[in-house]
């Protein structure tokens, strides 16, 4: 396809010529619509969440969990969960295993856990 240009004396402007310039007028507006699509589909994509979902346990009904990783050693992970539960991995999550937290002014769920630069994890709850 070969465009030509006629030059208006008086601004300097340059006019395409005939049905050139329809071709011309679809083929930006093609472009227009595929960046803009383009930029659209990126942009919903990023948003969308990057770590997967891990399940604690399927039992027991666990509710308002907390969890800590250990920053110096991040395959040492501790959950806790109403109303007396905790849970902690050695593998990052990939298995759990279950203990019954007990404490003599009793407990009664919204877990909370800290863990200190010594790798020490601090469970702290509601009481009764």
């Amino acid at each position: 396809m070969q465009f030509t240009f006629n030059e208006l004396k008086d601004n300097g402007k340059l006019y395409w010529k005939g049905e050139n310039f329809i071709n011309f007028k679809l083929i930006i507006i093609m472009k227009i619509f595929a960046t803009v699509f383009i930029l659209i589909f990126f942009s919903v994509s990023i948003s969308v969440a990057q770590y997967t979902n891990v399940l604690i346990t399927n039992t027991g009904s666990p509710t308002e969990p907390s969890i800590c990783i250990n920053p110096k050693n991040t395959d040492i992970v501790v959950a806790g969960s109403n109303i007396k539960y905790y849970y902690y991995s050695t593998n990052s999550g990939l298995n759990w295993t279950k203990q019954t937290l007990t404490s003599s002014y009793s407990v009664w769920g919204d877990p909370s856990i800290t863990v200190d630069t010594a790798g020490n994890f601090y469970y702290g709850h509601l009481t009764n």
